[in-house]
């Protein structure tokens, strides 16, 4: 049987291990994406891509300033 493979965005290991487990029993296999470490060939290699949440997204990347609401962003992450 076919297994899809689903490329990972995360933050922690824990959370990896949470959301592979979720997709195991889908019978889907997670492609982990480490922070600032996402490669052209693993993003090729997958069948979808689950954006998996976390901290906010540095205004600056889309050209705004913080606004008082804004979390601290992962600027790793978000590369």
């Amino acid at each position: 049987m076919y297994q899809p493979r689903i490329a990972v965005t995360y933050e922690s290991q824990e959370r990896l291990e949470r959301i592979s487990a979720a997709l195991a029993m889908v019978g889907a296999a997670a492609v982990a994406l480490a922070p600032g470490t996402a490669s052209a060939d693993a993003l090729a290699s997958a069948d979808g891509l689950l954006l998996s949440g976390g901290p906010d997204v540095n205004p600056a990347r889309y050209g705004q300033t913080a606004q008082a609401e804004c979390g601290a962003p992962d600027d790793a992450r978000d590369a």
